[in-house]
């Protein structure tokens, strides 16, 4: 789906050395306020985002994007839906 493509080009750009996911955030942040969830599923919402960012963040540092890592890096839109 969309943030399965989004989130493997942000693989891509992390191994060329830039990292953002600010499309992704304000695409999962938009579906919660149309869905109206509670503040505290945006929050986890978030939490998650902000721990993709991190791993995004360790790829561009070690440019190296491990099937592992891939794995990882995909199961976060998963996890926000």
């Amino acid at each position: 789906g969309k943030t399965t493509n989004s989130l493997l080009s942000a693989g891509d750009f992390a191994l060329e050395g830039r990292v953002n996911i600010d499309a992704i955030r304000t695409l999962h942040m938009a579906a919660c306020d149309e869905f109206e969830l509670p503040k505290n599923t945006r929050e986890e919402v978030n939490d998650l985002l902000d721990e993709c960012e991190d791993l995004l963040n360790g790829v561009r540092l070690i440019q190296e994007l491990s099937p592992k890592s891939l794995d990882q890096l995909v199961s976060y839109g998963e996890r926000c839906s």
